[in-house]
């Protein structure tokens, strides 16, 4: 994948995957006598070594003659026996949710956090059955207020899942609430991974960014132009007052905004780097502008680097 970098410079930013059985019946006992002299108009010979009247041959008993094919049967039939494995249900497993900046997770809202389990399971159900998802994994970034609720999801990273699948699970978290975290906002990141037998067959998602490197994706001038206007608007989110709890003035700065945005056009993750403001109301904001679909196109799947700088109010 290639890396772009896409610089603008706004007031006040600076944007810079079938056993033959033997013949039944006894044969007939022999009853013609022994005669010396030869019967000119038959052509037989008495054996001089069997005479039928001293050495008659026995007919076979019935048992013996039943046995004999169950002999023959037993040792010609060969039995296989095959196991089958089930398969292995899908499942969708929540990490333990971690803190971003300094300081823990009240244990009530780790509670409540991964309380989403169950819907998050729903929303891969549903993939799978209208996506044919498969296996993958993706991080969410949230933004929690200081009362406790969750007031901002964004997809940090995702890879081999559709965007089906990462827009529900983001949905599941909104508006979760578990009572007070502290004086301020905190941004906690949840990791998702997702399990399952995938047929051989299986085609992964067009939305769907892969863990490996596309080595014939191309940005494109019309995605270039776009992501520029999209930076634009995040330039807005300086403007934003501050969250209670945060710092009401911001100091001048730079921030990076990594992105990976799949063929189709949607974004796989939007990551915040170097964030010189410590300010989660700015960060959420800057994540979920840049965040949304593009109907400009990529070649393939590229990793996109947007600098911002601000200068200070």
């Amino acid at each position: 994948m290639k890396s772009s970098t896409l610089l603008s410079a706004l007031f006040p930013l600076v944007l810079g995957l079938g056993l033959a059985l033997p013949a039944s019946g006894a044969p007939k006992k022999a009853t013609a006598k022994a005669d010396v002299k030869k019967d000119p108009k038959k052509d037989s010979k008495k054996d001089p070594k069997k005479d039928p009247k001293k050495d008659p041959v026995p007919a076979p008993s019935a048992s013996a003659s039943n046995e004999a094919p169950a002999t023959s049967s037993s040792s010609s039939a060969t039995t296989t026996t095959t196991t089958i494995e089930p398969p292995r249900p899908a499942i969708a497993h929540l990490g333990r949710p971690q803190a971003l900046r300094a300081g823990g997770i009240p244990k009530a809202l780790e509670a409540s956090l991964l309380g989403v389990g169950p819907a998050v399971q729903a929303c891969y159900d549903e993939a799978i059955a209208k996506e044919g998802e498969g296996v993958g994994s993706m991080d969410l970034r949230l933004e929690i207020d200081a009362p406790g609720r969750v007031v901002s999801v964004t997809v940090a990273a995702s890879h081999e899942i559709s965007s089906r699948l990462r827009a529900c699970a983001r949905d599941a978290f909104a508006g979760i609430a578990a009572g007070p975290v502290g004086p301020s906002p905190l941004e906690v990141l949840v990791p998702i991974a997702f399990d399952r037998d995938v047929p051989d067959d299986a085609v992964r998602p067009v939305s769907a960014c892969p863990v490996g490197v596309d080595e014939g994706a191309e940005m494109t001038d019309a995605l270039r132009g776009a992501l520029k206007d999209r930076a634009a608007r995040a330039a807005f989110c300086f403007k934003r007052p501050a969250a209670p709890g945060e710092a009401p003035t911001l100091k001048g700065g730079k921030v990076e905004i990594s992105m990976r945005i799949a063929s189709d056009g949607s974004v796989c993750g939007v990551a915040i780097l170097g964030d010189a403001f410590d300010r989660p109301s700015l960060t959420s904001c800057i994540g979920e502008t840049m965040s949304g679909a593009y109907s400009e196109k990529p070649i393939g799947i590229v990793d996109v680097i947007v600098p911002l700088e601000f200068k200070g109010n």
